[in-house]
């Protein structure tokens, strides 16, 4: 099982060579990032990560339009595709001027709760797709079951906040609008409060795409390591609101085994509660 994770700070990619490889982005073509590079700037760390022997990752995660497709198909030729891993695809427009491109084997569907059974998960393999990751809302028996039945690389978001709603709406800036606020609707800092959850903040941040509410919790994934390890070939540390400190720190227990007082001392000092995500949660829905 390879770990793999966004980037805060470019300087800091020597002090992460732990990592099996690193997610990047662009804001223009991605949501939820924790940098943004220009095209010259990817194209150097796709290079230099090549040359190191790591693995590199194009996020195009966002939601698109027709009009965004053109200016897409003009970012990726410049892009040193070859060198590339993967490219991580939330909106199947994109997956399909990537199969016309000829990059379906650099694929890598993130339908986000979509893929929540093998035929789903498996759906691009036709494709000769890269790989895709499982619904992050499915218990650990569906993600071993899709596992075993997978025909490539299983992606999985093993650590971190995740997003649980989104909207293409500026609501943080419709609010400050509204209230007369002047706050900075693009830091990281702001949280909800629901009336009916006690003592549950959920973080909420907003870019030029929408705005994303993510669970109060973190997910983590100790207690089912060795389970996940038979079937998932990426572990995805998603550092959205922290850092690469935080990436290393956290990588380090994966890689070297859990240790109880410093995951304590890690939480305080992340002020952080963490949890099994929907590992242990069966869901209430019945497809018919």
């Amino acid at each position: 099982m390879k770990y793999i994770a966004p980037i805060h700070n470019l300087d800091n990619i020597d002090k992460l060579l732990q990592l099996d490889g690193f997610i990047i982005s662009n804001s223009l073509f991605s949501s939820r990032l924790t940098l943004s590079l220009s095209v010259d700037e990817i194209n150097d760390v796709i290079n230099k990560l090549h040359n190191l022997k790591k693995e590199v990752f194009l996020s195009l995660n966002m939601m698109y339009i027709d009009s965004d497709i053109d200016r897409l198909k003009e970012f990726l030729s410049k892009i040193n595709t070859e060198k590339l891993t993967g490219i991580i695809a939330s909106d199947y427009g994109v997956v399909q001027l990537l199969i016309d491109l000829g990059l379906n084997q650099k694929i890598v569907w993130n339908g986000e709760t979509l893929s929540t059974n093998a035929f789903d998960f498996n759906i691009l393999s036709d494709f000769n797709a890269l790989g895709s990751f499982v619904s992050k809302e499915i218990t650990i028996e569906n993600i071993l079951e899709i596992g075993k039945n997978k025909k490539y690389n299983l992606f999985i978001i093993g650590h971190g906040h995740l997003n649980m709603f989104y909207s293409k709406r500026l609501l943080i800036s419709n609010f400050d609008k509204k209230y007369n606020l002047n706050i900075n609707p693009n830091q990281k800092t702001y949280k909800l409060i629901e009336n009916k959850r006690d003592n549950q903040y959920f973080p909420i941040l907003q870019d030029s795409h929408g705005t994303y509410v993510f669970r109060s919790k973190v997910k983590n994934s100790f207690i089912y390591l060795n389970k996940l390890k038979e079937v998932v070939d990426y572990f995805i540390i998603d550092s959205i609101f922290k850092d690469d400190r935080y990436t290393k720190e956290v990588l380090d227990l994966y890689q070297n085994g859990y240790d109880e007082l410093r995951v304590k001392s890690l939480k305080e000092k992340y002020d952080e509660k963490w949890d099994n995500g929907f590992y242990d949660v069966q869901t209430v829905y019945i497809k018919e």
